[in-house]
C-alpha cells in the first residue's frame, strides 16, 4: 500500500462560493441530528475517534435522499478552539475518484466520448520529455482501463503522483514541483508494467489522465467542468478542489493532523525546502485534482451519491449508464467474484452497492458508500491511523456494519439546513 494514498474555478465561481459561505455563517444555528434511532452512529463514531486519536470526524445519512444524519465530532483546529460541526469541509482523497468517473460517464451518455477509446490520443498535446520515447503499449490504453484501473501503471512502489513531483517537473523544464500534466509528460515516457486491460492494479495516476480528458472533451477546467455539470446538478454547492499551502486553506476546512515523530519534510516548493508537514507541502494538492483533490462535506457527498442511482428527482446519469458503471470488469481475477472495482466504485454485490475509501499520510481519511434499503454513507476524518489495514477496515467496514443495524431513522430532513 502507498505512504500516499490508496484502495486529488472560474472567479465568478469563486465569488459565489463567497457568498454562499458567508451567508452561511450568518444564518441561524441548525439542527444536527435528532431521535434517539441514530445512537449507534454517535456511539460508533465517538469509539472510533478514541481508538484511533482522530481530532476530527465529520459524518452523514441520508435515507430515501433525505438528509437524516449529519454530525461533526472533535475540533476542526489542532489547537482544539474550533468544534467541528456538520458545515465544516475535509479533504477526501481517493473519494475523489467517484466524481471524476460520473464526469466521464456523463461525457459518454451525451456521446462526447467512448469509454473504449485510446486516452493518449486524445492528449496529443502532453508529449513525453525531450529524448524519451512512448512505450509502444500505451496506444492500447483506453478510457475504461483507465477507470477500472488496468490501464498498465504499477502504484505499489512508486506513485508518479506523489514521486515524482521533482523529476517530472525537471524532465520537462518547468519549475517544481510539476502540475498534473507534466507529470502526465513524464510517465508517458516511462515503460509500462503490464499489458494494458490484463489485470486490476491500483493508479492514481491513471485518474489524473481521466481528469485531463475531461478537460479536452469539454473545453473547460477540470474543476469548472465538475462544478458545473456534476456537482451543481446534484445540488452540491460547497465542494472545491483543495489547496496545498496552510494559507490557502479552504474556508470551514478542517486542518490536518501530521506524524509527530517526523517532524519536517522535504518540500515540494524550490522556494521552501522543508515543510513542517506533510499535508501542507509534502506533495501537491493541485496535482492531484482528478484522483484525490476535493474538499467537502459529508453531507456533500451523500447529496453526491443521492443523484447516482439515488432518490432524487435530478439523476446525473441514465440507469443503462449506471448499470455499465457499475458492471464487474472483464477480468481474470475478478471472474466468479461479488467484490470488484468496477468504473469509478467499489462494488460488493448484496452489501455495497457503490462505494470508495480515500486517504492521504497522515491527515486525511474518508469513505463514502451507497448501501441497500435506500441509504448512502459519507465520514472524513483529518488523521489517517497508524495501523491501516485495521483503521480502514473500521472506517470503511464496521461503519456501515452499524448503519446497517438502525432500523428506524428520523422523518426529518436536514438537507434545507444545509445549502
Amino acid at each position: 500500500m502507498q505512504r500516499s494514498d490508496f484502495l486529488g474555478l472560474s472567479a465568478g465561481g469563486a465569488a459565489a462560493l463567497l457568498s454562499l459561505d458567508q451567508s452561511i455563517v450568518n444564518a441561524k444555528t441548525v439542527p444536527t441530528v435528532v431521535g434517539d434511532g441514530v445512537k449507534p452512529v454517535d456511539d460508533f463514531i465517538a469509539g472510533f475517534m478514541k481508538k484511533w486519536e482522530i481530532p476530527a470526524v465529520s459524518a452523514a445519512v441520508s435515507k430515501d435522499g433525505r438528509l437524516v444524519y449529519a454530525r461533526g465530532y472533535g475540533h476542526a483546529d489542532l489547537a482544539k478552539t474550533i468544534a467541528v460541526t456538520a458545515d465544516h469541509r475535509f479533504r477526501i482523497a481517493s473519494s475523489s475518484k467517484p466524481i471524476t468517473a460520473v464526469g466521464i460517464m456523463k461525457l459518454v451518455q451525451e456521446g462526447r466520448l467512448k469509454l473504449d477509446a485510446p486516452a493518449f490520443e486524445l492528449l496529443p498535446h502532453l508529449p513525453p520529455p525531450p529524448g524519451k520515447r512512448e512505450d509502444p503499449l500505451l496506444k492500447m490504453i483506453t478510457i475504461r482501463h483507465l477507470l477500472e484501473h488496468s490501464g498498465g501503471f504499477d502504484s505499489t512502489k512508486t506513485d508518479p503522483q506523489f514521486d515524482a513531483l521533482r523529476s517530472a517537473a525537471d524532465a520537462v523544464g518547468h519549475a517544481r514541483p510539476a502540475s498534473h500534466s507534466d507529470i502526465i509528460r513524464y510517465v508517458r515516457g516511462e515503460p509500462l508494467a503490464f499489458t494494458p486491460g490484463s489485470k486490476y492494479l491500483y493508479s492514481n495516476f491513471g485518474y489524473n489522465v481521466l481528469g485531463r480528458v475531461i478537460e479536452v472533451k469539454s473545453g473547460m477546467a477540470y474543476g469548472d467542468y465538475i462544478r458545473k455539470e456534476v456537482l451543481g446538478p446534484a445540488a452540491v454547492l460547497h465542494m472545491e478542489l483543495g489547496r496545498t499551502k496552510p494559507q490557502d486553506r479552504l474556508p470551514r476546512e478542517v486542518e490536518y493532523w501530521d506524524d509527530p515523530y517526523n517532524p519536517s519534510y522535504y518540500s515540494v516548493y524550490e522556494d521552501d525546502p522543508v515543510v513542517r508537514t506533510y499535508s501542507y507541502g509534502g506533495f501537491a494538492m493541485e496535482a492531484i485534482d482528478a484522483h484525490g483533490g476535493w474538499v467537502a462535506r459529508p453531507l456533500d457527498l451523500t447529496r453526491f451519491l443521492d443523484s447516482v442511482a439515488g432518490h432524487t428527482g435530478n439523476q446525473l446519469l441514465k440507469p443503462e449508464i449506471v448499470q455499465e458503471m457499475l458492471a464487474r470488469p472483464n477480468l481474470a481475477q475478478y471472474r466468479g467474484s461479488d467484490k470488484f472495482y468496477s468504473l469509478g466504485w467499489d462494488v460488493r454485490r448484496g452489501k455495497t452497492i457503490m462505494a470508495h475509501n480515500g486517504a492521504l499520510t497522515w491527515g486525511t481519511a474518508s469513505t463514502i458508500a451507497r448501501l441497500p434499503q435506500g441509504l448512502t454513507f459519507a465520514m472524513c476524518c483529518n488523521k489517517l491511523g497508524y495501523a491501516l489495514i485495521d483503521f480502514v477496515e473500521s472506517l470503511a467496514n464496521d461503519s456501515v456494519t452499524v448503519i446497517n443495524k438502525v432500523r428506524s431513522w428520523p422523518d426529518h430532513d436536514l438537507y434545507a439546513s444545509y445549502p
